[in-house]
């Protein structure tokens, strides 16, 4: 008599061996960063406000620079999506202007043209979080820091209005989803064909 949890189905070392294999290809997938596609070189600067980007961190971090020459403008940081993947990044920002008041150097990030706030502008000077966002193939994504005067920038000598800095850029390459994608269907064959011998 074979009790209910003996039935035939798929070996636990075997079940480990898959996991594992899948813990390797996700973790590699979070450290995609400001790599491969999404390196430096792929990005582009706009720049209105005599703003700047900071790429000496990469690829595990950048930083927005917006502009303090008392011109009213924007820096963004842009790239074309080569494929559609979940994206998630933290951010982080620093108002640097005399009174240091988000209402007058806002953030956010592009999504075609579109800007979503990443700050809540009547807050405090220093913010953080994270975000998730979908992207298709073909959109352009990025970064914008905007001043509403360009004026009292430099405070505590920094140069800049404002920073955002991003980290943590996870975007999944194709490879690691195949990876993925094998690791489970390979464990659905498995669980398939020892449920067809069972019944043999």
């Amino acid at each position: 008599m074979i009790l209910r949890s003996q039935k035939p189905g798929v070996r636990p070392a075997r079940i480990a061996l898959l996991v594992a294999g899948l813990g390797a290809a996700l973790p590699g997938m979070a450290r995609a960063q400001f790599a491969g596609s999404y390196a430096p070189a792929n990005w582009t600067v706009t720049d209105t406000a005599g703003g700047s980007v900071d790429t000496s961190l990469a690829p595990g971090a950048i930083t927005l620079i917006d502009g303090a020459n008392q011109v009213a403008g924007y820096t963004s940081y842009t790239v074309t999506v080569p494929y559609a993947a979940v994206l998630t990044f933290n951010w982080s920002y620093l108002n640097n202007d005399l009174y240091q008041d988000p209402l007058f150097e806002p953030a956010g990030y592009l999504l075609d043209g579109s800007l979503t706030s990443l700050i809540d502008e009547l807050g405090s000077p220093a913010q953080n979080g994270t975000v998730t966002v979908a992207l298709a193939a073909g959109d352009v994504f990025g970064f914008e820091v905007s001043t509403f005067d360009g004026y009292y920038g430099g405070y505590n000598g920094n140069p800049g209005s404002a920073f955002l800095t991003l980290s943590g850029f996870g975007v999944p390459e194709p490879a690691s989803w195949a990876v993925l994608a094998f690791g489970l269907s390979s464990l659905g064959w498995a669980a398939r064909r020892r449920a067809g011998k069972s019944r043999a």
